[in-house]
C-alpha cells in the first residue's frame, strides 16, 4: 500500500514517538497554571505542552547564541516564541499522520467490502435471472410472450383472452397439494 504520509513523517518527524513525562508540582502552582490556561482558552494537555516547549525553546536559544547584546535577546525571544508553536504543530502533525494511516486501513477494508457486495449483487442478479427462466419453463411460455404485468393478458389465437398462466399453475399446484395431503385409505 502506497502511504502518502510516510515521506512527510520521515522528513519532518524522523523517529518520532510520543512519551509521557510525569512531573510533580505544588497544588498552588498547578492551580495557577490551570487558571492561566483557562484564560488563554487552552486545554490542560496542550497548554502544558506549549509551556514546556516555550521554556525549552528559550533555554535552547540562549545556549546557541553566545554573543551578548540586544540582538541576541530578540533572537532568543523569537526562538522561544516559535519553538513551542513548532513543537505543538509537530505533535499535532504526528497525530494526524497516525489518524490518516488508520483511515487508510479502514478505507481499504470498506472498499473490499464494497467490492464483495457488488459481486454478491451480481451473483444474486444472475440467480434471479436463472430462476425467472426456470419459472418461464414451468409456466410453459417463452420469455418474449410473457405478459409484462400480471394484470395484463395477451389475446389467444382465436381472439379470446386466456386464463393467465400463473393462475393455471396455481390451480395445478393446489390440486397436487390436495392429493398429497389426502389421508391414506380414503378415495375421493
Amino acid at each position: 500500500m502506497d502511504d502518502p504520509t510516510r515521506e512527510l513523517e520521515e522528513r519532518f518527524l524522523p523517529q518520532a514517538e510520543i512519551v509521557t513525562v510525569p512531573v510533580r508540582l505544588l497544588k498552588e502552582t498547578m492551580d495557577e497554571i490551570q487558571s492561566l490556561l483557562n484564560s488563554e482558552g487552552l486545554d490542560l494537555e496542550q497548554g502544558l505542552r506549549t509551556m514546556l516547549c516555550r521554556g525549552f525553546g528559550y533555554t535552547k536559544g540562549k545556549l546557541h547564541l553566545e554573543s551578548a547584546g540586544e540582538r541576541t535577546e530578540r533572537i532568543a525571544e523569537r526562538l522561544a516564541t516559535l519553538e513551542p508553536m513548532y513543537a505543538v504543530l509537530k505533535f499535532e502533525a504526528y497525530g494526524l499522520i497516525q489518524d490518516n494511516r488508520a483511515l487508510a486501513l479502514r478505507e481499504t477494508s470498506l472498499r473490499s467490502s464494497l467490492d464483495l457486495s457488488f459481486k454478491t449483487i451480481e451473483a444474486l442478479r444472475q440467480e434471479n435471472k436463472r430462476l425467472q427462466d426456470q419459472l418461464e419453463l414451468l409456466r410453459g411460455e417463452p420469455a418474449q410472450h410473457r405478459p409484462t404485468d400480471l394484470g395484463q393478458q395477451t389475446a389467444g389465437p382465436r381472439g379470446r383472452k386466456p386464463v393467465p398462466t400463473i393462475v393455471r399453475a396455481a390451480q395445478r399446484c393446489r390440486e397436487r397439494i390436495a392429493r398429497a395431503c389426502r389421508p391414506l385409505g380414503h378415495a375421493r
